[in-house]
């Protein structure tokens, strides 16, 4: 099965469903945060164990962003329960179900590098008719675009093709 990509005012969810030629199935459902930039600075990088006041900038600036994350999480789930209420709720239960779960965060959540920080749930999500759920990405949706305010012609717009001299 593909992905299912459904959509509110703010946000985006592909809900991946498991592969079952892949026999590495996660035995709980990841879910990947917007990604949300502290207002604080970021501290310089260096080794952990170093210089413990650059170790506590480090801490203080992950647990910013991690509460970030939940927050936009939230926010994420307030949407997609009034998507629900809305149209087929149904199509929905698997992204409230993860949502409304206890997620642990994990810098590893994908894969055993910290190329993938995600939230693990505690247990499989299934999509009805696709099985189980891989992982649920979470993403803002750009705000629209205003429409260009729509032109008028007049004659003297217009080249006629005879009067080219």
């Amino acid at each position: 099965m593909n992905n299912v990509t459904l959509t509110t005012t703010s946000y985006q969810f592909i809900l991946v469903p498991h592969s079952w030629q892949d026999r590495r199935a996660p035995k709980t459902v990841r879910v990947y945060a917007p990604s949300v930039e502290p207002e604080m600075e970021m501290p310089p990088f260096g080794r952990k164990g170093e210089n413990a006041d650059n170790d506590k900038a480090w801490r203080d600036y992950n647990r910013e962003e991690l509460r970030l994350m939940r927050e936009e999480l939230e926010l994420a789930l307030k949407e997609a329960k009034a998507e629900a209420a809305v149209r087929d709720e149904g199509v929905w239960a698997p992204v409230i179900e993860a949502l409304e779960m206890k997620l642990r965060f994990s810098r590893k959540a994908g894969c055993s590098c910290p190329c993938s920080p995600g939230f693990i749930g505690t247990h499989r999500v299934y999509l009805s008719g696709a099985g189980a759920l891989d992982q649920i990405s979470v993403g803002r949706r750009p705000a629209p675009e205003p429409e260009a305010p729509a032109r008028t012609f007049t004659m003297a717009d217009f080249v006629l093709m005879g009067n080219n001299n």
